[in-house]
């Protein structure tokens, strides 16, 4: 009972302190933590604020993957360029792909949230760097380098829904639901940000990773493409022309760690590994050509043979009893001679993984290891671009950047 008596004691007494207590006492600043109130206040809180707009780039919607989410490299896989035909219905797109989604789909809701995750953090740093005492060009650059990475977004967020809620400013609570854009009213504020941005932008970046004068020009040429203005597409990828990049003579380093600082990035999304809590994992597999990409026979044959004319081998595998295709036992015959390029995007029969692959027609079954150790494709054809064999033991947490721009697309463009 006396227990009792201290326990109620002390809680009348903690009403009394809290009902007495000011409203400066109740409202003090986190002692430990940063607020909206002391953050602003120096230029390395500008460079940090600016640090998580890149940051919330590494998304596994947006430019990484867990293998699960649906990531850069799986967008490729709700198109007719590839697939999850081994791996099927639990992967994230699959519903996708198969024409079966819903509104309710999972990838639906999910790279729309984290698109405007982005977003929300690069409205931030437009709407309080004005706090900060620091270099009035410095400043400038780094609202450039939001707005170019927020126009990115909208860039995504038009192409994927057509119209959406369009955000310029941190929401308050009194904001939080929003009217829909038209989509023509987004991207004329896009290409009006891109444009003012590529002002403001140096050419070389300060650091490798920094948006630049080119990146932003390039996205304002894909932006006025994607939505047929064609002569402002054409203008602005005729001013990246003149920025000093050149088309990699090397197709198959292009995609590697060591292609990183090629002539011919533009933009990508940085990552550092492993060990730094900073890895990529878009391009991890099990030390085989990973099971849940498949790339597609028609995707294969787009890639001409050297002698610049499609192939005339119709044979992609044997036949089983059904007279359908055994992939078990694909013909690599069908994959030879082709443009370089094929072997540096696709994984195909009669290359090697890491040393494994191809037939070998001494074993009992020839056909073995013809999938560099993955079960057999159901099309015959894996995805190899970004994909490093050689990394054994680091590739869910590898330092490989994800390209989101090169001059290949700005040349191509103005052929």
């Amino acid at each position: 009972m006396k227990s009792i008596n201290n326990f109620i004691g002390l809680a009348l007494l903690s009403g009394a302190l809290l009902t007495s207590c000011s409203d400066s006492f109740l409202q003090r600043d986190s002692l430990t933590e940063s607020s909206s109130n002391t953050f602003w206040q120096t230029p390395d809180d500008a460079l940090m604020a600016l640090a998580s707009c890149y940051d919330a780039l590494q998304s596994n919607q947006l430019y990484n993957s867990d293998q699960y989410s649906l990531g850069p490299l799986y967008m490729d896989c709700i198109s007719d360029n590839g697939g999850h035909f081994n791996w099927s219905g639990w992967m994230e797109g699959y519903d996708m792909a198969m024409g079966i989604h819903t509104p309710s789909s999972s990838i639906i809701g999910s790279y729309w949230k984290d698109c405007y995750e982005v977003i929300s953090r690069c409205n931030v740093l437009i709407a309080n760097i004005d706090r900060v005492d620091m270099d009035a060009s410095q400043k400038a650059i780094y609202q450039a380098e939001a707005k170019t990475i927020r126009a990115l977004m909208y860039i995504n967020l038009t192409m994927t829904y057509q119209d959406v809620p369009f955000l310029t400013a941190p929401l308050t609570i009194d904001e939080a639901e929003c009217e829909k854009t038209d989509r023509a009213a987004i991207v004329a504020h896009v290409m009006t940000d891109l444009q003012d941005a590529a002002e403001v932008l140096p050419q070389n970046a300060s650091s490798r990773g920094h948006i630049t004068k080119g990146a932003a020009l390039s996205l304002l040429g894909r932006v006025a493409l994607y939505n047929e203005k064609w002569d402002d597409a054409i203008a602005a990828y005729k001013q990246v022309q003149g920025l000093g990049y050149s088309l990699d003579p090397s197709y198959a380093k292009l995609f590697t760690q060591s292609g990183e600082t090629s002539p011919e990035i533009i933009f990508a999304v940085r990552y550092e590994g492993p060990g730094m809590s900073e890895g990529a994992a878009f391009n991890a597999h099990w030390n085989t050509p990973l099971e849940a990409m498949n790339g597609t026979i028609d995707l294969a044959d787009a890639y001409y043979c050297k002698d610049g004319k499609p192939t005339t081998d119709t044979k992609i595998a044997e036949l089983n009893g059904g007279g359908g295709l055994d992939v078990s036992k694909p013909n690599p015959a069908h994959f030879e001679n082709r443009d370089p390029r094929l072997y540096s995007t696709l994984f195909v029969p009669g290359m090697l993984w890491n040393g494994k692959g191809g037939i070998d027609t001494s074993a009992s079954n020839p056909y073995a290891n013809v999938y560099g150790g993955a079960a057999a494709s159901l099309s015959t054809v894996y995805v190899y671009k970004y994909f490093d064999p050689t990394d054994t033991s680091n590739s869910w947490d590898n330092g490989q950047d994800f390209y989101v721009v090169r001059y290949a697309e700005v040349y191509v463009y103005l052929l």
